[in-house]
């Protein structure tokens, strides 16, 4: 699956160099919460604001809920809806508000490899924009995603990530790869039930003919604390 993605990724780029790449650095902050209800029942719940510059207007903010079923100790299963609002800065400095609508189901599959331990995820969203999207004149997309996810414990508290994540959509018409991410970062336990992360995203954002690349900079919350 890697060696397919990395082909992908490497025909999309040289399809793309009609023009030259465009760059930007953004902040996520990020709350990322599991919350059992139950012995295999939850709740998941993912908050981002994304902001330009790191710290500057903010760019998009992303709702994401969801009930999670533990389907056996290493596979779990979620369906949810996501709220996406985007800022878009038009002439003049005027800023104009832009929604989606997006249903999901994903599936994770955790495996250990020696003393890593690694984290499979599928993803299928459907979504359903507030209006057509400029390149294509769509205003609905089904996205396929997959993720591969390593970690390994620093010590007793502290932890390296890294993943590495393609996007692909259907229909599309210029780029069915939409977009790559790679990721790399550390983070610190913070008690039984919470813990801290930091880390840098390259993502690579297919566009007709230019290739833009996302410097990101991602500080996540993580939670698995019962509600009840």
């Amino acid at each position: 699956m890697r060696r397919i993605a990395w082909v992908l990724l490497g025909a999309a780029v040289l399809k793309g160099q009609s023009l030259p790449p465009k760059h930007q650095t953004v902040g996520w902050y990020v709350y990322n919460g599991d919350h059992p209800l139950g012995s295999r029942w939850g709740f998941h719940v993912d908050i981002q604001p994304r902001f330009e510059n790191m710290t500057g207007g903010i760019r998009q903010f992303l709702f994401r809920p969801a009930v999670t079923y533990q389907v056996s100790p290493r596979v779990l299963v979620m369906a949810g809806y996501s709220f996406r609002n985007d800022w878009l800065t038009q002439g003049g400095g005027r800023t104009d508000t832009v929604n989606e609508h997006r249903l999901h189901q994903q599936i994770r599959i955790a495996q250990s490899a020696g003393s890593w331990r690694l984290m499979h995820r599928g993803w299928v969203e459907q979504r359903f924009l507030e209006r057509p999207d400029p390149l294509e004149g769509r205003q609905y997309f089904t996205r396929f995603r997959y993720q591969m996810q390593a970690s390994h414990d620093i010590g007793r508290d502290y932890y390296g990530v890294t993943s590495f994540e393609p996007f692909w959509r259907t229909p599309g018409l210029h780029h069915r790869l939409e977009q790559t991410r790679a990721y790399a970062g550390f983070g610190k336990r913070l008690g039984d039930h919470f813990r801290m992360e930091a880390g840098y995203q390259h993502q690579w954002l297919y566009r007709d003919t230019l290739v833009q690349h996302l410097h990101v900079v991602i500080v996540t919350l993580f939670s698995n604390a019962k509600l009840r």
